[in-house]
């Protein structure tokens, strides 16, 4: 049981929502980082806690197989749907929510799947859909909660829960919203939002502004910074390796012959 409840003022007003640190500051190897999440609701309720990066177009190259060899074949723009979706809940949300709600709130790989859009229209296809969801459940931009989350726990005074998170590697830095829903009786009855962001700091900084601007600075420092460290050749083996994958990497066998990396 987590040590929660109510603030010195009195009965707190549902649903309320915190993130310690409200902002992550993110250092050049500063590795994996937590967040906590603190909510509550009613008593009577469960709560459903979502983070989300705002919506953004992503591009990737189309695959299609000629034979043995996988070949790009046009550009797929996906539209619609957040760059980041993280949902939590202490039970399997098709137990808290009807499908309205679900679909309403984008809390499950299938409404998500629905949500997206496609462009060129030609293109789309379900194959399309579900290759775009395991390729962000591969990078842990999306994860659901159609099992319910072991990282809730309950608090010390009715409704009130934390939630411990591992944040993404791999998310960007950007501005989140970490939402809560407060459902009851198979309905969202109410809300609150409050925003989280996610910040390089010192050398980190720097390295993502060469990143963008001075790519052969950037790759230089790298290397050289984590040769410093005492990195080494496991360092440089990896770092080339992704260097050349994101210049024509083959698809994986998960997401092969639909999306690929733009």
């Amino acid at each position: 049981m987590v040590a929660l409840g109510l603030p010195a003022s009195g009965r707190a007003q549902s649903p309320q929502v915190t993130v310690d640190p409200p902002q992550l500051r993110v250092e050049t190897f500063s590795g994996q980082q937590h967040v906590l999440i603190t909510v509550r609701v009613d008593p009577d309720a469960t709560p459903v806690v979502v983070i989300r990066r705002p919506d953004a177009e992503a591009v990737f190259n189309r695959k299609v197989r000629v034979g043995p060899i996988w070949l790009n074949s046009g550009r797929v723009h996906i539209t619609g749907v957040p760059a980041l979706l993280l949902c939590f809940s202490p039970v399997p949300v098709d137990a808290l929510l009807q499908r309205a709600d679900i679909d309403r709130y984008l809390l499950d790989a299938r409404a998500v799947r629905q949500a997206l859009h496609v462009e060129p229209a030609e293109f789309d296809a379900p194959a399309i859909r579900d290759s775009y969801l395991a390729l962000r459940q591969e990078d842990e931009s999306y994860r659901f909660a159609d099992r319910g989350s072991d990282a809730f726990e309950a608090g010390e005074e009715p409704g009130w829960y934390a939630l411990r998170l591992a944040w993404p590697t791999r998310a960007p830095t950007a501005m989140y919203a970490v939402s809560v829903y407060e459902c009851r009786e198979g309905r969202v009855v109410s809300t609150a939002t409050v925003p989280f962001e996610v910040a390089r700091t010192g050398l980190a900084a720097w390295l993502a502004a060469q990143a963008t601007d001075h790519a052969p600075l950037y790759g230089a420092v790298a290397v050289a910074v984590a040769i410093s460290l005492g990195f080494g050749i496991d360092f440089l083996v990896t770092f080339f390796r992704r260097r050349g994958a994101r210049h024509g990497r083959q698809p994986s066998k998960r997401s092969a012959g639909h999306l690929g990396a733009h």
